[in-house]
């Protein structure tokens, strides 16, 4: 860890030392790394220089410190040759809700920008932990740093995301910071400055020169045995003072390093940490200028564009007073729809909503046949389902021939409201896909990973009563046969175990799954029981990575 500069104290040794040892104070500060000047700021009353910069997380941290930190996993990976294992890993993303999902090998990927970096840093983590996968004895240790390297680094910035902050939360982001520094001796040889690797090219362009100038003055011959074997050892002799060279002057002393620090003292005196970014001027010139252009007759285009523009901000103005009203009166506003859903005082969310509507599913067995799904394991959890029931005129009929007959309708995805992290009226919408057989927007089938919440929180170890499950069926049936003629919203899911009890792994600090062992897999649960979507990444045969930082809520409750 490097201590915390105090620049009221630099500022008062200058004042004392200014005139008798000008030359004396200089030296010192020039030790210390600090440019001895007076900007602009100083001397205004109530103005600290120090506390002008503020920290943001766009530019301190994904293109900042994250591109620094992917160049030392890239060396990393190249040195242990998991580069493939991580690309591989990479491709196999699945979707998420805010997330998107790559399309090509990591190394493939050549520009990096603001969005794609906020994706990185979202799945970095339990990416490395599924290349890193069955170390041996020699590079266990390794990869253990390693992982412990970047685990605390990703939580750091995901805490510092946090709206609101309690001391709690702030200790644990000091804890992940000195976790991070104290684990980033592992990646110290691949900390590599531009001044160093000119140095290094410079250092064996010179032993290459010499090489050559010995080599010229001999005068017997070599055979080519001889000739390959001098290759060699030359290639020894120019690497090693490289490497020597490479990890002395290695270090991690640049700017972005040090204002890690500030992050905690910021939030303290000044709130939470906004996280800027370019997108939002992006996208208002989209609506402000481009959108009016689109719609104008293009002769007077400059009139009807602020026109166009002048009426869509009136109306904004009326659907965010309407918005304000209705909070009062009920209604629940829904981010990913862009739409108010208005709800009767009891209910406090917005329900979950099955869509799509697949063709030829009018049957039990007609469902079973589209989605692949043998008939009789549909049945039986079915009939596993209803004895877990209350018997009343709302059950489903327990015998197999009954259930037969009742009517069904089979379909593609379930949207689920999430509520929003530390906001407790806004909704995020889940779309849960489940297409069986059938392809998915010209791709392959898509068969979404999501929680599944059971009776008890003390199950599961740390992911504290929910299970991981892949949706393999989502549709209604009606009882006809009841006076009621009640209809259930089902969903069929094939649950993965933890692995461990469930609790976390300690060098990568994350879960792991893996496919059920004994007992049936399959079980049909109702729609209220899957509470969103889940993302695990793929660990070998079998086994999955639980990524829980792949947004904040997750990241605060499977903690």
């Amino acid at each position: 860890m490097y201590e915390t500069r105090d620049y009221m104290l630099y500022r008062e040794k200058a004042l004392r030392h200014e005139r008798a040892e000008a030359a004396g104070i200089a030296e010192y500060f020039q030790q210390l790394g600090v440019k001895i000047g007076n900007n602009v700021f100083t001397g205004l009353d109530r103005v600290s220089p120090a506390d002008l910069h503020k920290p943001d997380l766009l530019y301190n941290i994904y293109p900042g410190l994250f591109k620094h930190m992917m160049e030392w996993v890239e060396g990393f990976l190249k040195k242990h040759k998991r580069q493939q294992a991580f690309d591989d890993a990479w491709k196999d993303i699945p979707p998420y809700p805010g997330f998107s999902v790559p399309k090509k090998a990591y190394r493939e990927m050549t520009q990096w920008q603001g969005k794609e970096m906020r994706n990185l840093g979202r799945c970095i983590s339990a990416v490395l932990a599924s290349a890193l996968r069955n170390p041996d004895r020699s590079h266990y240790q390794d990869f253990k740093s390693a992982l412990m390297c970047v685990s605390p680094l990703v939580d750091f910035t995901l805490m510092a995301q946090y709206r609101s902050h309690t001391p709690d939360t702030l200790s644990y982001m000091e804890s992940y910071l000195q976790t991070f520094h104290r684990t980033k001796v592992s990646f110290l040889e691949f900390s590599t400055s531009k001044a160093t690797r000119a140095q290094a090219n410079g250092q064996d362009r010179v032993l290459r020169e010499l090489m050559a100038d010995q080599r010229a003055k001999e005068v017997h011959h070599r055979t080519v045995a001889n000739r390959g074997r001098l290759a060699d050892q030359e290639r020894i002799n120019r690497s090693d003072p490289r490497a020597d060279l490479i990890r002395h002057e290695n270090h991690f002393n640049f700017i972005k390093m040090h204002y890690l620090r500030q992050f905690a003292s910021h939030v303290r005196r000044f709130g939470s940490i906004t996280m800027y970014s370019t997108e939002i001027g992006e996208l208002a010139h989209k609506d402000q200028i481009k959108d009016g252009y689109r719609r104008s007759n293009k002769n007077e285009a400059v009139r009807l564009i602020l026109s166009h523009y002048g009426r869509q901000h009136a109306l904004g103005i009326t659907l965010q007073t309407i918005e304000a009203i209705s909070k009062v009166e009920g209604v629940i506003v829904v981010d990913a729809s862009g739409m108010e859903m208005p709800t009767v005082p009891s209910r406090s969310t917005p329900c979950r909503v099955l869509k799509g509507r697949m063709k030829n599913t009018g049957m039990l067995t007609e469902l079973c046949t589209a989605l692949d799904i043998h008939y009789s394991n549909m049945v039986e959890e079915i009939l596993r389902f209803i004895r877990q029931t209350a018997a009343d005129d709302w059950r489903l009929p327990a015998d197999p021939a009954e259930l037969v007959l009742l009517p069904v309708e089979g379909f593609a995805h379930l949207e689920i409201p999430v509520p929003d992290f530390q906001e407790t009226d806004r909704f995020q919408i889940h779309r849960a896909r489940c297409t069986g057989k059938r392809a998915f927007r010209n791709g392959g089938s898509r068969n979404d990973w999501v929680w599944v919440k059971t009776r008890g929180e003390a199950n599961y170890g740390d992911l504290r009563g929910r299970m991981v499950a892949r949706l393999l069926a989502l549709f209604k049936i009606r009882n006809i046969l009841s006076e009621a003629a009640a209809v259930h919203c089902l969903a069929l899911v094939r649950i993965l175990d933890p692995i461990n009890g469930g609790r976390f792994h300690i060098p990568s600090g994350d879960i792991r799954v893996g496919n059920r062992i004994n007992g049936r897999d399959m079980r049909i649960v109702s729609i209220g029981a899957v509470i969103g979507q889940a993302q695990v990444i793929s660990s070998g045969e079998k086994q999955w990575i639980v990524n829980h930082r792949i947004d904040l809520r997750t990241f605060n409750e499977l903690y």
